[in-house]
């Protein structure tokens, strides 16, 4: 994977006013063989990659946080056809090695598709 675009903000909470980079705070897009991954609301001073670095499974892109246009934080992660935010389409995306939280209890699973409202961890 290579590190195909990176930007460090930190938002003026102003939804009202703010450009979509504003509402997405500090992230980092990767570019993949045949498709984007986009990561926002990251840390500031976290970001641990820039543009043009490669980029191994399982390495450190940057702590979760709450810049942009967050009420708490979180991470905010997509699969996309595009490097441009403003044009991308997302694409699904499955996860493996998961627990899938339901009625109180977390249940393992090896792969899935999560729904879009489900609450998720990796394990």
């Amino acid at each position: 994977m290579t590190s195909l675009k990176f930007a460090k903000r930190i938002s003026r909470r102003d939804p009202e006013n703010a450009d979509l980079h504003d509402l997405v705070g500090n992230y980092v897009i990767l570019k993949h063989e045949a498709c984007y991954s986009f990561y926002a609301h990251l840390h500031p001073e976290t970001v641990q990659v820039k543009a043009g670095d490669n980029i191994t499974a399982g390495q450190l892109l940057g702590k979760v946080g709450h810049t942009g246009n967050s009420t708490s934080p979180h991470l905010h992660f997509q699969l996309m056809d595009s490097a441009s935010l403003m044009q991308a389409k997302g694409l699904p995306c499955a996860f493996t090695h998961l627990e899938i939280y339901a009625d109180g209890t977390w249940t393992k699973v090896d792969r899935a598709i999560p729904a879009s409202d489900a609450r998720i961890r990796y394990v």
